[in-house]
């Protein structure tokens, strides 16, 4: 059984307060990605759901709401990653490769170019998880992949950002033209 998967959708970059939405199904989330296009960088993005409360800063925001804050992360069943470097197509290749073994979603960046691509990735997760265990997931992922990648192309190959395993991180949204990549296998 296949449980809804929630998560906020934001603006922009000053955008702290997003609207918290849900889909049915991993194929849902790609779709809103796909209709939610940017037309430049910093323009709408999705993070982890956010409960409702207090912000950090009172004084600056006095009223409750859904903002982007470690303290109001909740659970998810996404993990983002934020691929910054990899040392051309054929580790993008490896790395797309290694996606087709998720239920994920991939896409360049603004910044991409052949010579150095740069990838975004949504995976889906078969439960929903707390921050913590969420940035623990990011990590080992990126562990998995970086050891993957060394053994074909040496040890830096790729780099990743780890700020998107934060679930309160925002992860933004395709370009308008940018290539993408669908694994949209049902889990057995």
């Amino acid at each position: 059984m296949t449980i809804p998967i929630r998560f906020s959708a934001g603006r922009n970059t000053y955008d702290n307060a997003p609207r918290q939405l849900e889909v049915q199904d991993f194929a849902g989330l790609v779709e809103h990605l796909e209709s939610n296009l940017g037309h430049k960088k910093g323009e709408n993005y999705i993070c982890g759901p956010m409960d409702f409360g207090p912000h950090n800063d009172a004084t600056k925001y006095p009223n409750d709401a859904h903002y982007r804050l470690a303290s109001l992360a909740a659970p998810c069943s996404l993990l983002s990653l934020d691929i910054d470097y990899m040392a051309g197509q054929p580790v993008q290749q490896l790395v797309l490769s290694e996606l087709k073994k998720y239920v994920s979603y991939a896409y360049e960046t603004a910044s991409s170019t052949d010579e150095e691509p740069r990838m975004r990735v949504i995976i889906h997760l078969d439960r929903e998880v707390s921050r913590d265990e969420r940035i623990d997931l990011g990590e080992s992922f990126q562990a998995l992949m970086e050891t993957k990648i060394e053994r074909e192309f040496g040890s830096s190959a790729i780099k990743f950002d780890k700020s998107v395993y934060r679930p309160e991180q925002p992860n933004y949204n395709p370009l308008k033209g940018a290539r993408s990549w669908k694994f949209l296998r049902e889990r057995p």
